[in-house]
């Protein structure tokens, strides 16, 4: 199997919001590729608990980017061919323009929901690089010590190998995080798609259409409404040495 076509089989696995019609006919094509996919699979998840499909959809396919649903944090992504391009720059110090690229979703703060997310990621620097998809909420000090959270990612000057990857969940500054092992590499330059989902009683994580973790302590699952945001940052110094890009061609939101 091509690369490409792993790639696509792994969208058709993993994307829960797409009408069944239209997996059914990407999956009738990709068939060869693919294997047997059941198109129950691709259901959304509250259909697949058997509970009503969310109230609210909202994809986002970066054909450009609309400030009244995004908002930058230090260095807008690069928007072009349908794809958003967090970049860090060599040289530059933590904390601005050209070390820090992220976006937040403007128009919902969320309590419950799935955010399925397609990124690729470029070669791992040794420096102290989080990349990931995260939830947030500062919490109600000014110091932030009692922050609400809910990510994926990594930070990439850690000591695991580059097919891992964390899950954290925070409630009150109290936080939990999972290591992982998404089975594949995930700095080769092919997109994944990472899929959050949580509500009050549970936080999980599914990568390429695979289960990875279910959170299920409530002394660390956060109640705040939350705010999605996507993209990158150089965390410490040291600076980097070489251009790191992650880049994420579409991002899907049902609550």
């Amino acid at each position: 199997m091509s690369r490409s076509d792993e790639n696509l089989c792994a969208r058709a696995r993993a994307r829960g919001n797409y009408p069944r019609y239209e997996v059914a006919l990407l999956l009738a094509l990709l068939t060869p590729a693919c294997g047997d996919v059941q198109v129950d699979a691709t259901a959304r998840a509250a259909e697949n608990a058997g509970g009503a499909a969310p109230l609210n959809q909202f994809t986002e396919t970066f054909d450009l980017l609309d400030a009244n649903l995004w908002s930058c944090e230090y260095d807008c992504p690069t928007v072009s061919g349908g794809a958003a391009h967090f970049s860090l720059l060599p040289g530059i110090q933590p904390e601005n323009q050209g070390s820090w690229s992220k976006i937040d979703y403007k128009p919902q703060h969320f309590t419950e929901g799935s955010f399925s997310v397609s990124f690729a990621l470029g070669p791992r620097p040794a420096q102290s690089v989080f990349w990931g998809v995260a939830l947030w909420d500062p919490g109600p000090n000014p110091d932030e010590s009692q922050y609400n959270e809910i990510n994926f990612g990594y930070t990439t000057d850690g000591a695991n190998t580059n097919t891992q990857l964390e899950l954290l969940s925070a409630r009150l500054g109290q936080k939990l995080t999972h290591e992982l092992d998404a089975g594949v590499d995930l700095y080769d330059g092919a997109f994944h798609i990472g899929k959050l989902t949580f509500d009050s009683a549970h936080v999980a994580l599914d990568i390429d259409g695979k289960r990875l973790d279910t959170i299920t302590d409530p002394r660390f699952i956060p109640t705040a409404p939350l705010t999605l945001i996507l993209g990158t940052r150089l965390v410490t110094a040291p600076v980097l040495t070489s251009r790191f890009d992650q880049v994420i061609d579409s991002c899907g939101i049902e609550w």
